[in-house]
């Protein structure tokens, strides 16, 4: 499982974040908040995100947050009954 990514970052858009380390650009799925404080950084800053790698027959996606705590706070919110990530990150 991937918990962080630190690395470039080449690409932000409303609800996501394309972030390059080691030379793969990793699309990584942000919350509006988050989009907000990365949307303010100087181009191609260096940036790291706390990671929640999730797995389904759907296939992977990858979330990320600024902070541990949103990190945490998020898996909580996506633990409840009925509420999948995408929601989850909403709530963030």
């Amino acid at each position: 499982m991937i918990s962080g990514l630190k690395g470039i970052l080449k690409k932000l858009e409303v609800g996501f974040a394309h972030l390059e380390t080691a030379g793969v650009t990793y699309e990584v799925t942000v919350s509006f908040k988050t989009y907000l404080e990365l949307k303010n950084l100087p181009p191609s800053s260096e940036v790291r995100l706390h990671i929640f790698h999730a797995m389904s027959e759907r296939g992977q996606s990858v979330f990320g947050c600024l902070t541990e705590q949103d990190k945490e706070f998020f898996k909580v919110i996506k633990g409840l009954q009925g509420i999948g990530e995408l929601t989850a990150l909403k709530i963030l």
